[in-house]
């Protein structure tokens, strides 16, 4: 008789296991489709930054694989090297501080256009660092101090 009063006990904490498996799958799909976002939305950022600078022919491309290839023979870790990967994308961001017509200017830029060009590492610094960030694969956390 016992065992006939457990029944509806163990039904109800089926249930509410399911439920709670439900909520932390929704919840795994949903932070992975904000990473893709995020990702994305990284992506398409750099992809403008290079369209300004016509110089620079597939240079984000280039310094990912750079980035990519460094880091697997420096053996680090696959989530590591998929961050930096993602960071190195955003390594020119600074050039949106700079004039068009600096980034583009043929020949030997002037001192003060060169001064100008100087800034973009600095202001790319600190965009990433401006508040609170979260990078795709955990790339804000390799580029913390």
């Amino acid at each position: 008789m016992t065992s006939l009063l457990l029944i509806p006990m163990v039904y109800t904490v089926y249930r509410a296991y399911c439920a709670q498996m439900a909520t932390v799958r929704d919840r795994e799909q949903h932070a992975i489709e904000t990473e893709a976002l995020h990702l994305r939305t990284i992506e398409g950022l750099a992809m403008a930054i290079e369209a300004k600078d016509q110089s620079t022919h597939r240079h984000l491309l280039r310094v990912r694989v750079y980035v990519a290839e460094l880091g697997k023979l420096m053996q680090l870790d696959k989530p590591l090297v998929q961050a930096l990967s993602i960071a190195s994308f955003l390594h020119d961001i600074g050039k949106l501080a700079v004039p068009e017509h600096i980034i583009n200017k043929p020949g030997r830029l002037s001192p003060e256009e060169f001064e100008k060009m100087k800034i973009h590492p600095v202001v790319g610094a600190d965009i990433p660092g401006a508040g609170p960030v979260s990078l795709p694969g955990g790339a804000d956390r390799a580029l913390a101090p």
